[in-house]
């Protein structure tokens, strides 16, 4: 049995995380998502990486970590406040 693993969106090619310590994207538990945040504030693809975290999570797959300025917890928090609103 082959594993197929998703290919890699282009838009990552401009993500400033890339360009960065992959460390400070999966903070431990009870440390800041803040200086990954920082990063995310100023990349011009973060709509793209917001968007792609929202669908694989929505697949049912799970992403660690900062995506989109978000930690797993803001996204999650996002999402409930975006189905209470519709």
């Amino acid at each position: 049995m082959i594993l197929q693993l998703p290919s890699i969106p282009e838009w990552t090619n401009d993500a400033l995380c890339t360009r960065a310590d992959p460390d400070v994207f999966y903070p431990s538990k009870g440390r800041s998502p803040v200086p990954a945040q920082a990063i995310c504030a100023n990349c011009p693809v973060l709509a793209q990486c917001r968007a792609y975290a929202d669908r694989m999570e929505g697949a049912s797959q799970w992403i660690h970590g900062v995506w989109g300025g978000e930690s797993v917890e803001q996204r999650l928090a996002r999402r409930r406040k975006e189905k209470r609103a519709a």
